[in-house]
């Protein structure tokens, strides 16, 4: 069961059989995806529940977030509409409870057997360095993240396998040393990494295995292994 926030599941066609994909539609707010998970009968054990995208997910926290958490003064409570308006970083803290309560109707329907799998846009966050070095960029899913509040950290923790879809052998080249901004190049192959390095986020808890080709849109190998299924 596809449920994109833009509606773009009903514009999506399987590419094995070229036909139309279920879909749930009319999802625009954070209290419609929780009423999908929480809709007996409507995802039973044994379906997957594909959600595209978390990235475009966010936003309807933070609106949730807004409506229903109040910043609370000596002058009383008031509702804000930014999350920097809470003050002292507490509003990301308040983003961050309220995606929990999405990964807790989500939890509940992984252990009634239902397959979750969750699509984001691709995202680069600045980590800092662990020893005297500099601080780099580390790719992964595009949501907010910062040293004392992370909601890739939490989608990172929560999931038994995190994948990173790139190209094959791909480098950036910088025409001269001097340059700020360098080329990408690479084969156009695409590849699934399920084994993380620190330059992106990936692991499984169930795949022994490092990488998994993806060599056109109708490639299941990835899905093959991760369901323990032959590989064709």
């Amino acid at each position: 069961m596809f449920l994109g926030f833009d509606d773009g599941g009903r514009r999506i066609l399987n590419p094995k059989t070229n036909k139309p994909i279920a879909h749930i539609a009319d999802v625009t707010c954070f209290e419609d995806m929780r009423a999908v998970c929480n809709t007996k009968g409507l995802l039973t054990t044994g379906m997957s529940l594909v959600i595209d995208t978390v990235t475009t997910f966010e936003p309807y926290c933070e609106r949730y977030t807004f409506a229903n958490v109040p910043k609370t003064s000596r002058d009383g409570d008031t509702y804000v509409t930014n999350l920097k308006a809470y003050g002292f970083g507490e509003g990301y803290s308040h983003l961050r409870d309220t995606f929990r309560l999405f990964l807790s109707d989500l939890e509940i329907l992984m252990r009634q057997g239902v397959n979750i799998i969750l699509l984001a846009q691709e995202g680069h966050h600045k980590m800092k360095s662990t020893s005297e070095g500099s601080d780099y960029s580390k790719t992964g899913p595009r949501l907010y993240h910062d040293q004392r509040c992370s909601l890739v950290e939490e989608v990172v923790e929560w999931c038994d396998t995190v994948a990173w879809l790139s190209y094959n052998d791909l480098a950036v080249v910088l025409d001269r040393p001097t340059d700020q901004l360098g080329k990408a190049l690479g084969e156009e192959d695409r590849i699934i990494h399920v084994s993380g390095k620190p330059a992106f986020w990936a692991k499984s808890r169930t795949l022994d295995i490092d990488l998994i080709t993806f060599a056109h849109k109708a490639d299941d190998s990835f899905w093959r292994y991760l369901f323990n299924k032959e590989t064709a």
